[in-house]
């Protein structure tokens, strides 16, 4: 990110606080910011400002990161050995439908219970933009392993 499209992300924190940065605070948190892109740093931003109550510091833009799902994690979990996903997490399996005579073979992905995988629940998703009524189901849920 450009220290420019710093200053315009920035400066939409200020106005909605009414309050404004000092130089020394924009030149630090620019320091520790910038490796963000400019597009994720507008998002930590419209994150920032759902969750604060007041002008928010270098840690609670940290914070808010580690909450977005799309920041690949920092702390990677060891994978569990599972023969059910190939240790993956998720299983594939085929539904085949019959439409007008004609045979139509459609893949899905369910959540192994393993644990490898987190279930996607698409009204949790913290930036509205992203919400939906979509998730991925369990396996067990759909009964692929009895």
């Amino acid at each position: 990110m450009t220290e420019l499209e710093f200053v315009e992300a920035t400066s939409r924190i200020e106005q909605y606080f009414d309050k404004e940065y000092s130089k020394e605070q924009r030149k630090i948190m620019y320091e520790e910011l910038k490796e963000f892109s400019a597009e994720k740093y507008k998002r930590l931003v419209s994150a920032v400002i759902r969750k604060n109550k007041y002008l928010p510091k270098v840690a609670d833009f940290i914070e808010v990161n580690k909450e977005d799902i799309f920041t690949p994690q920092q702390n990677k979990t060891e994978k569990i050995e599972c023969k059910k996903c190939n240790s993956t997490g998720y299983i594939i399996y085929t539904k085949s439908t019959k439409d007008g005579g004609i045979e139509i073979k459609n893949q899905y992905g369910a959540v192994c219970d393993c644990g490898n995988a987190k279930k996607y629940e698409g009204w949790n998703m913290l930036d509205s933009r992203h919400k939906s009524n979509y998730y991925t189901p369990n396996a067990n849920e759909l009964g692929l392993f009895m």
